[in-house]
């Protein structure tokens, strides 16, 4: 697993910097043949709907994760293809909603989805960004499906604000 240490400034400014890590670390696995060969799998037996395909990979990813909050004080994040190992190995892997929102991504983009990042905050006192979830769409960028695990296992308070950004 590939591990490295970088500064996040804090804020609004350290969220932004993570999701541009994270869009990076997405699209760069979205070629990578291990997750190219395992989104393959998991479409192979559908019609060639790309919305059917969101939603075959995005259930997939929620099936197979299970959440695991980041270490104190840090943010981790799993690249997709050790995601991916790891489930291949253990059958599920532990990790929080920036981990999901990755390899969602990467493998809907490896399958000519389009994917998109939705940082979210809860609190309308201007507190940080405290989630993020993946969106994966068609090529044209009018259907989109939202791959959220969080949305199933905790009540979340209402959305007091967002940041979209393209994968």
């Amino acid at each position: 697993m590939l591990y490295g240490a970088h500064y996040i400034p804090p804020g609004e400014a350290g969220t932004l910097a993570t999701l541009d890590h994270m869009r990076t670390v997405a699209g760069a696995s979205a070629v990578s043949p291990l997750v190219r060969t395992v989104a393959a799998s998991i479409v192979a037996d559908s019609d060639r709907d790309s919305m059917v395909h969101a939603n075959l990979l995005g259930n997939w990813c929620l099936q197979h994760t299970a959440f695991l909050p980041d270490p104190s004080n840090a943010e981790a994040l799993l690249v997709p293809d050790d995601a991916v190992r790891v489930i291949a190995r253990d059958g599920l892997v532990y990790c929080d909603c920036d981990d999901v929102a990755m390899l969602a991504a990467a493998l809907g983009m490896s399958v000519g989805l389009r994917a998109r990042f939705v940082a979210v905050a809860f609190d309308p006192s201007g507190a940080p960004f405290a989630h993020v979830w993946c969106e994966l769409g068609d090529p044209d960028g009018v259907r989109w499906l939202t791959v959220d695990p969080e949305a199933d296992r905790l009540i979340m308070p209402s959305v007091t604000r967002s940041q979209v950004v393209e994968v």
